[in-house]
């Protein structure tokens, strides 16, 4: 719920963006309401024309413009409001709390910056440093947003792997901050068509400028910034300092798509690296439309919203680079087992008698989930499967031989012997009362029986937090994977919102309780264990205990497959 909070936080931030931007770049702003929050002095536009004339004498009621802006202060409502929820979930959060309780407060401290940037863009009339704080305001809150989202979709066993390139993906998320903060100063400041050739400046290289005046932050009191202050000299400055942020900006993410295009210590990162040369190029196609083509609305929003797809992009590929996807690892010393094993099979080849060798090493298909699957569940399909195939293929008469080796067959599959016991016991009465006249029948009432076993314990598993502790006992012979099945059905719990707590109460294995302890650090959960040989009811009693004093939903425990 909390993620999913964040996601529509996340919206309501890039709609603010792109209403904002529209309301800046028409016009709107500088011909609306005059006041702030509210509009000539009400929550609503007022339909007395006269009474908000002489309230305003210096700005007559534009109706149409003023519901405009006042639409995008209630988004701006909404958004704050919606945040400000968001901010207070976080204490309720369990997992990474702390990063989430900084990355919920540092994205309300944005919002209350923007709230603040956008009261003085208005009350001091254009005011270019709070439209700069506003801008730059929203693209933080972004960055911020995304990243919480990002963080809060991360599993227990994910731990942070900071990459060597991750230095550069942060220079240029910051280099892409400062750009579109120039953006928001460049259009405050009404430089936007002061240089109408591209890639030149009035036909020069190096056009004459005024970069003091240009970057000024100096306030003069009773001014009114709409439509410009500046000089000549000091727009030219303005729109040449963007332009060559932006040069910078492209030559390195350039290289930062040339670097991940190829990169094999993470899965995800070549497919950024593509959509971001995507965006990139895009990017640049529009600002440079809004030159050749004299800033034409839909070009210049567009230019702004891809500047904010640049930020989530980056914001995602720095989140991967800190926390990459897991690969399988590559060993470069050829002296290492692994190198050895994957070069078993060529050296076989060549050793082999009358094979000739062509050079050509065939590269092993990958090891997919089915693939796995298979593999792991080979010897239960194997004995299973292949008794009931078994029946259908062989003989067709029906005898003892035949019943004593299917329940051998049954026992080899795990099956149990209470459970096989009752199989042969039926499948004998069966052939007693001469129901089954041939191997076909005696196949489909097997496979019968054994549906009828599993039909038993065939309902879900439904777990809520209800304030007491709901105990999970795991039994099964040696050998069948329970201890793994702790640690998924953990990771599955947990993912359902659930706090889960592991006991270690198979004493008598060895290296159990060490296994199931890796299992509770990859997923970041408390195991309680004893030394090996200790009473398993005592650890189990002992976990008990601990999981309801401490408000655990879920205790899992191991015991001995003996």
């Amino acid at each position: 719920m909390f993620r999913k909070l964040t996601f529509f936080c996340l919206l309501l931030v890039i709609s603010t963006l792109v209403f904002e931007a529209f309301l800046r770049l028409s016009g709107v702003e500088a011909l609306g309401c005059p006041d702030w929050p509210v509009c000539y002095g009400q929550l609503i536009v007022p339909d007395n024309l006269d009474a908000a004339d002489r309230a305003f004498s210096d700005r007559p009621l534009d109706t149409q413009k003023a519901w405009q802006q006042m639409a995008y202060r209630y988004l701006l409502g909404g958004m704050t409001l919606f945040v400000l929820i968001l901010f207070l979930c976080s204490f309720w959060v369990k997992h990474r709390k702390l990063s989430v309780i900084v990355l919920t407060t540092a994205a309300l401290s944005a919002v209350a910056v923007y709230l603040v940037s956008d009261m003085w863009a208005v009350t001091q009339k254009g005011w270019p440093l709070a439209i700069l704080g506003r801008v730059s305001a929203a693209m933080i809150a972004l960055w911020l947003l995304a990243s919480l989202y990002l963080r809060t979709g991360l599993g227990s066993e994910e731990k942070a792997r900071p990459l060597s390139v991750r230095w550069l993906v942060r220079v240029a998320l910051l280099l892409v901050l400062i750009q579109s903060g120039l953006g928001a100063w460049l259009s405050a400041q009404y430089a936007g068509l002061v240089c109408a050739d591209f890639p030149t400046c009035g036909g020069s290289w190096w056009p004459s400028a005024d970069y003091l005046s240009g970057f000024s932050i100096q306030q003069q009191a009773d001014t009114d910034y709409y439509g410009g202050t500046l000089s000549q000299n000091a727009r030219i400055a303005i729109h040449w300092a963007h332009r060559l942020v932006a040069a910078l900006c492209f030559v390195l993410l350039a290289i930062l798509i040339f670097v991940f295009s190829s990169y094999r210590l993470s899965p995800i990162l070549p497919g950024a690296a593509s959509l971001l040369a995507v965006t990139l190029l895009i990017e640049m196609g529009l600002g440079v439309a809004t030159v050749n083509f004299a800033l034409p609305l839909p070009v210049v929003i567009a230019h702004n919203v891809f500047a904010g797809v640049l930020v989530l992009i980056l914001a995602y590929v720095s989140f991967r680079s800190t926390y990459p996807l897991a690969v399988p690892e590559q060993t470069e010393d050829f002296g290492d087992a692994s190198a050895t094993d994957a070069i078993a099979p060529d050296v076989a080849l060549r050793d082999v008698e009358g094979i000739q060798d062509t050079g050509v090493v065939i590269e092993p298909e990958p090891d997919t989930l089915y693939a796995r699957l298979t593999s792991q569940l080979h010897r239960t399909r194997s004995g299973l499967a292949g008794v009931i195939s078994s029946i259908s293929l062989g003989k067709k008469e029906i005898d003892n031989e035949l019943l004593e080796d299917i329940e051998a067959s049954l026992l080899m599959a795990d099956i149990g012997v209470d459970a096989t016991q009752d199989i042969i016991k039926n499948l004998t009465e069966s052939v007693g009362r001469d129901q089954l006249g041939d191997a076909d029948a005696l196949s489909s009432i097997l496979q019968q029986n054994l549906l009828d076993m599993l039909r038993v314990c065939d309902q879900p598993l439904e777990i809520k937090a209800s304030g007491s502790t709901f105990v999970i006992l795991v039994v099964g012979v040696n050998g069948v994977g329970k201890t793994t099945t702790i640690g998924k059905l953990a990771k599955r719990l947990q993912n359902k919102g659930l706090s889960v707590m592991l006991a270690a109460g198979d004493t008598f294995r060895a290296a159990a309780v060490e296994q199931l302890q890796a299992w509770g650090d990859r997923n970041d959960v408390n195991v309680v264990s004893q030394h090996s040989g200790a009473d398993a009811a005592s650890v189990i009693y002992d976990a008990v205990q601990s999981a309801n004093a401490k408000g655990i939903d879920v205790l899992i425990a191991d015991t001995a497959g003996r």
